[in-house]
């Protein structure tokens, strides 16, 4: 910095390692002059050496005031001749402007040419040196700042002359290395003040950032020097690992292989499972984060970011061993009083280190959440279950809900497993080894008309729904009953009317399997126009008896996917024949006798 006055009389030089300042101050007889300059360091303990002395020597002397007064300045040598007079001074309090007053006089040399009066002409010099800062303020209101990843930070430099002045022009430019990065990096100076954001670096990184003040003046318009300073800044990261759902209302889903509950955490880092809530109420969740560096111990505020009003508010945690893990908190709004589906629940988390001010990105969790009508009052709460309870959803009342769950059965709609993956049938194989429950359905893709009667009412159950279990068996005694379709050819016999049409088995056993060639079981055709789930036709069709559900005056058989009203019209929708053992069979083959059916209804429903 160099700040020059011209003038005519005496000279004054200030000078300091960083700048050179000059003052000419004229000569006047009779007249007393005054003049001030500012010098500025950068550093409490900077030197600045100031020389007074005649323009020209060989025409004037000076004499000064020993007697120079101090503040926030140090004296360190004084040396005085009639020629000039010379100081080192260093600023020591960095709190204070520092400043100097030297009084003297000009005085000519007798001979000298300097010409007037002899008189002395008496002058006064002030110097005031000022301390240039630059300091940061940060959101947190401390001197470092720990910013999570990939947040944006407000950051603000003051460039202050002394402390007792703003910089009146200039700018400031930021440098965070790979820290981060600026919404701007050179800002001017407003009232001695420059704001920018900060954008930390998605990764966990530590250093520094260099704010430097630049062009800078004084309000008088003098040049100051530049100057800077260094905020030490802490990256946090934080990566989401586990995520666990809780609440009253939170339901566990068991897995259709048979191996128990999904396992907690229901999120990580390689796999996701289901959970079940009943509608209108509150989720729970906790969440664990890594955090790097893992030194880092500051308290963490942590959200959840779901969909609709399905969002963790924020909580305050406290790492530990590298890690933060938000306690179970409730969700700030309810799941929709409606059975619901959510296929993906993707909760975004976000972690502050700065009291909420900031967050950053932690990762999200996706699970899938079916909600229930009301509370689940089955055990078999499998996840396929719950899926026909739940996929088709948006039911308020159980009618609506045993609706929307027959819709997934009806036709039959050949259902399957919750992913699609596997298809479930009804009779694929004969009766032997058939599976009798939910859980054998689910985990063997086969079963008999108990089994899916059972995957049915544990579905409508699953939503609360309450349902009764329905025997259906033929009237006559001893009488069994084929199901549709059949073809009758000639009859057989004629001594047993209206049991004239020989059903002939492949085997001794009372089963249909194997099928034989064409169908064929002596004088009937099976056909293959009534479907049950995923089988066309069911690989058995003659039974003892049969399993339905009923809810309310309805029948449903799941089986097939069709529903009666009563006995009469599951004879008209089912029933192609019914048979009677008259002895005939063989030691290779079960024969029965079969009749047609007439308007007479053969058929009886009853509780059990």
């Amino acid at each position: 910095m160099k700040k020059t006055l011209f003038c005519s009389g005496i000279l004054l030089l200030f000078s300091a390692t960083m700048a050179l300042a000059q003052v000419k101050i004229p000569w006047q007889p009779g007249r007393e002059f005054t003049f001030s300059t500012n010098f500025y360091v950068t550093a409490v303990g900077d030197t600045t050496s100031l020389t007074i002395a005649p323009e020209n020597t060989s025409k004037y002397k000076f004499k000064t005031d020993p007697s120079a007064t101090t503040l926030g300045l140090e004296i360190v040598t004084r040396s005085t001749s009639d020629s000039n007079d010379s100081y080192t001074l260093r600023i020591v309090d960095g709190s204070k402007q520092g400043s100097i007053t030297v009084r003297g006089a000009i005085v000519p040399r007798p001979g000298g040419g300097g010409g007037g009066s002899p008189q002395e002409t008496p002058f006064h010099v002030a110097m005031l040196q000022r301390l240039v800062s630059i300091f940061h303020t940060v959101p947190s209101g401390g001197t470092n700042l720990v910013a999570a990843a990939g947040s944006t930070n407000d950051l603000t430099a003051q460039v202050v002359l002394g402390n007792l002045q703003p910089a009146a022009s200039g700018k400031v430019n930021w440098n965070a290395g790979s820290l981060g990065t600026f919404t701007a990096n050179d800002v001017d100076l407003v009232s001695g003040s420059a704001s920018t954001k900060f954008i930390a670096s998605t990764g966990s990184v530590s250093g520094n950032i260099t704010a430097t003040g630049k062009n800078l003046k004084d309000l008088e318009g003098g040049t100051v020097p530049e100057v800077s300073t260094n905020l030490v800044v802490t990256v946090v990261k934080f990566e989401l690992k586990e995520v666990t759902f809780s609440g009253s209302s939170f339901h566990a889903i068991l897995q259709d292989n048979g191996s128990g509950a999904y396992p907690t955490p229901h999120w990580n880092t390689t796999t996701n499972y289901p959970v079940a809530y009943t509608r209108n109420t509150k989720l729970k969740a906790t969440a664990k984060f890594q955090i790097s560096p893992s030194s880092f111990t500051g308290n963490v505020k942590i959200k959840g970011d779901g969909p609709g009003s399905l969002d963790i508010p924020e909580t305050t945690a406290s790492p530990s061993g590298g890690f933060v893990t938000l306690p179970a908190t409730e969700a700030s709004g309810a799941f929709a009083n409606t059975v619901d589906f959510l296929n993906k629940m993707v909760v975004n988390w976000k972690c502050s280190v700065d009291g909420g001010t900031t967050f950053c990105d932690a990762g999200a969790s996706t699970n899938q959440v079916y909600v229930t009508l009301n509370n689940p009052t089955t055990a078999n709460l499998f996840h396929t279950v719950v899926h026909l309870a739940c996929a088709n959803g948006h039911a308020v009342n159980s009618a609506d809900a045993t609706a929307n769950t027959w819709a997934l059965f009806a036709g039959p709609a050949n259902v399957k497993t919750w992913d699609g993956g596997n298809l479930l049938r009804y009779y694929g194989g004969g009766f032997s080894g058939i599976p009798t429950d939910t859980a054998g359905l689910l985990q063997n893709g086969d079963g008999n008309c108990v089994a899916w009667m059972s995957l049915f009412m544990d579905s409508l159950a699953a939503d609360g729904i309450a349902s009764d279990r329905v025997w259906v068996r033929a009237t006559g005694a001893g009488d069994s009953f084929l199901v549709k379709n059949w073809t009758y050819g000639t009859a057989s016999y004629t001594n047993t009317p209206p049991y004239n049409w020989k059903l002939a088995l492949p085997t001794a056993a009372y089963t249909m399997a194997p099928i034989p060639s064409g169908g064929v079981y002596g004088d009937l055709t099976s056909l293959a126009t009534l479907h049950g789930q995923n089988t066309a036709p069911p690989s058995e069709k003659l039974f003892g008896n049969h399993r339905v559900a009923r809810v309310g005056a309805v029948y449903y058989d799941p089986s097939y996917g069709v529903t009666y009203s009563d006995a009469a019209d599951f004879q008209s929708k089912a029933v192609a024949g019914f048979a009677h053992d008259y002895g005939d069979s063989t030691s290779s083959s079960m024969i029965l006798r079969i009749k047609q059916p007439t308007a007479t209804v053969e058929i009886m429903l009853t509780l059990y």
